[in-house]
């Protein structure tokens, strides 16, 4: 058994679909709140990862929290 709140994770993926060729980076944060799990999540395709990261994700990111 845990100690504590497990602490919030942050992760980045990149998928790839073979016959079209389409090529995605996702960024995601989990956020536990009590029993719950909350996912904020931002896809954007490859040649955008800078611009997604930077100018979407993380400023919402940034800003989110969980209430109520």
């Amino acid at each position: 058994a845990g100690s504590g709140p497990e602490p919030g994770q942050e992760l980045t993926y990149r998928t790839t679909e073979v016959d079209a060729g389409n090529n995605r980076v996702t960024f995601a944060q989990l956020i536990p709140a009590g029993i719950d799990l909350w996912v904020l999540a931002v896809t954007v395709p490859v040649e955008q990862e800078d611009t997604g990261r930077d100018k979407v994700f993380e400023p919402i990111a940034a800003g989110f929290q969980v209430t109520g």
